[in-house]
């Protein structure tokens, strides 16, 4: 199949998402477009999330809104074709996330891009600055790097005695700040890796408890965001406290911290309604997240063998028995 029947088909999909193609009555229908790289599962929360808060402002699909949804399905070598195609279509916004948005630069200075979870969109050449973006980007700037490092700090605070930390990065996003935040905690570290789009975490984990890994920490990538359940199996049978996003914890893992996604994609309909109202997405200031979320999971905790103190879980918000 050549590259561009390949981009359609993996479009096709979209379609199956329930109301973006309604029957569109007569007046102004606003047009969102959304482009990402992960599948339809993946984002359905956080789609739904913006879905949400559009008709709370008043944007109904069906009535005066069409949510047209594409993705390459984790081919990143699809992107460009796929958001030249969306960008043609010359939606009202396009919303878009991670490294996305540095493809949509190149395709258009003119149609307003919000992002939702995007890291250093200033040195991503996205904004002028966070505070006046300058151009047609807007939306929120997303502190992967820190928050990761954030959750080495949790670790050490939830295991005082931690004798070996794991750090687990995909190959082509080293967070850097990780290793940073355990040297200044005097805290013995090694790097482990995946490549992008790895579904099996056996061997990665074996080679953890080889090397006699108690605990590990990565940060945000949709690698390792959509094995949240396969990374918290491997880790509680490898008897490893690992610590990742919220979710990390919902789905089996010891520790998670963070922010939780579909509340930045209801947030992105905010700087949507702006932009409908009139307002220049380079006046808009990129903002950052607010609510961040800490998530012990007390069950693993306990099949782990560990007592987490309780000034540790003092500032808990949320435990799972």
């Amino acid at each position: 199949m050549s590259t561009r029947r390949q981009a359609f088909a993996l479009v096709a999909t979209a379609a199956a998402w329930p109301g973006a193609w309604a029957q569109q009555p007569a007046g102004k229908v606003w047009r969102i477009g959304i482009l990402t790289t992960n599948s339809v599962a993946f984002m359905a929360d956080r789609v739904e999330a913006l879905r949400v808060a559009m008709r709370e402002r008043g944007y109904v699909e069906g009535r005066n809104l069409v949510l047209d949804f594409r993705t390459t399905d984790g081919r990143d070598d699809l992107l460009a074709e796929v958001g030249a195609d969306i960008v043609r279509q010359n939606p009202d916004v396009i919303v878009s996330h991670g490294l996305v948005p540095r493809i949509l630069k190149k395709l258009t200075t003119t149609i307003p891009v919000v992002i939702t979870d995007t890291v250093d969109p200033v040195g991503q050449g996205l904004a002028v600055s966070l505070a006046r973006p300058g151009g047609n980007f807007t939306g929120q700037v997303f502190f992967g790097e820190q928050i990761a490092a954030k959750r080495v700090e949790l670790l050490k605070q939830a295991l005082p005695r931690l004798p070996h930390l794991g750090l687990l990065h995909v190959s082509t996003y080293r967070a850097e700040l990780m290793a940073v935040r355990a040297n200044e905690l005097q805290l013995k570290a090694t790097a482990f890796f995946v490549e992008p789009g790895e579904v099996q975490y056996a061997p990665v984990f074996a080679a953890m408890a080889k090397q006699q890994v108690t605990a590990m920490a990565y940060a945000d990538h949709p690698t390792l965001s959509s094995a949240s359940r396969a990374i918290a199996e491997q880790a509680l049978k490898h008897r490893i406290a690992v610590a990742g996003g919220p979710l990390l914890a919902e789905s089996g893992g010891f520790l998670g911290y963070g922010v939780r996604f579909p509340d930045l994609w209801a947030s992105a309909a905010l700087f949507v309604d702006k932009i409908f109202k009139g307002a220049r997405p380079g006046d808009l200031p990129i903002e950052g997240p607010t609510r961040f979320h800490t998530v012990l999971n007390a069950k693993v905790a306990r099949q782990l063998g560990v007592e987490v103190p309780r000034t540790f879980l003092a500032n808990v918000d949320q435990v799972i028995e």
